[in-house]
């Protein structure tokens, strides 16, 4: 299947979780409805659960995602010592330089080098693996190269030990 098929299908899929909310079909949850959250860093493990989450993503271009699934909260990231908290600089940085946010179109598509960029810096990011509630692992999330059509600034498609997933932060914008 090729890349515009590809995100064609992707675009269907967003249209019909959109439809399927304001239907009432399905529970809705926005991520950061307001944008006041400090960095934060989730993964949403694709799932039949009943409840669609949206976000913000793609840098200026402000496009709305949604994903059906479970919420897990990521951690590993940079903490900054100043301001006690993570950041998630790291994640953002392929998609800016110098002068800012490069990503603003829909259609847009990742480079080699910015794959490989968001590749080593996606392997950094730590989700934790509870076998039990007593029990659990932390494991390095992998981007998923079958997905890679998807990328945007803070939607990164990822495979994880629960399955299918997508990284998300908090957009630049």
């Amino acid at each position: 299947m090729n890349f515009e098929t590809q995100l064609n299908d992707f675009y269907s899929h967003q249209a019909a979780l959109e439809a399927s909310v304001n239907k009432g079909e399905k529970q809705f949850v926005y991520i950061d409805p307001d944008g006041t959250f400090d960095d934060w860093i989730v993964v949403v493990i694709v799932s039949k659960t009943g409840v669609v989450y949206g976000t913000q993503c793609g840098g200026t271009a402000n496009e709305q995602r949604y994903l059906e699934g479970f919420l897990i909260p990521c951690g590993s990231l940079p903490f900054n010592i100043d301001d006690g908290r993570i950041t998630s600089d790291i994640l953002t940085s392929p998609f800016h330089d110098s002068r800012g946010c490069l990503w603003n179109r829909w259609d847009e598509t990742v480079s080699e080098t910015v794959l490989a960029e968001i590749i080593k810096n996606v392997q950094q990011v730590t989700l934790w693996h509870h076998t039990n509630v007593h029990n659990c692992t932390r494991d390095c999330l992998e981007v998923d190269l079958d997905r890679v059509y998807e990328i945007r600034e803070a939607w990164i498609p990822v495979k994880t030990k629960f399955g299918r997933g997508v990284l998300l932060w908090n957009n630049c914008d």
